[in-house]
């Protein structure tokens, strides 16, 4: 695989994606303008950027070939992000989250918050939901 079109139609394939599922994971865009950009090696950075975010994949081994292809990540790789920087990240990509089961019974506990809690009952809660988060990972 030489070019980034060629890593991508590999990725799509291996992940089971149609075009318009890529399509709509990047949002905005036809199936068959991401399977014309890809196949004429003519891809956005933009594109490559969400798919690389939405999709875990090494961004590097996407323009490149450089690296491994799947991003992956350790709760000690973890640990440099602050607690407020995961609770963004949690709130931003919820819908994504709530995608799958396991991690609905954490948005459940997100939600019935309420609104008023401090930041500090927050800290705790992100606490209690790494450790939740720890277990799922050990089924």
């Amino acid at each position: 695989m030489n070019t980034v079109g060629e890593r991508l139609e590999f990725l799509r394939k291996q992940k089971g994606k149609s075009y318009q599922a890529l399509a709509d994971l990047i949002g905005g865009i036809s199936g068959d303008a991401i399977r014309k950009a890809i196949q004429r090696n003519n891809v956005k950075d933009f594109y490559v950027n969400i798919i690389s975010d939405k999709l875990r994949i090494n961004k590097e081994w996407l323009i490149s070939g450089q690296g491994e292809m799947n991003l992956s990540y350790e709760y000690n790789d973890l640990q440099h992000f602050s607690k407020e920087d995961i609770l963004d990240y949690i709130i931003m990509y919820i819908d994504d989250f709530t995608s799958n089961p396991k991690i609905d019974a954490l948005y459940r506990i997100l939600k019935s918050k309420n609104n008023q809690d401090s930041l500090e009952n927050m800290h705790d809660k992100i606490d209690e939901l790494t450790k939740l988060v720890d277990e799922l990972k050990k089924k």
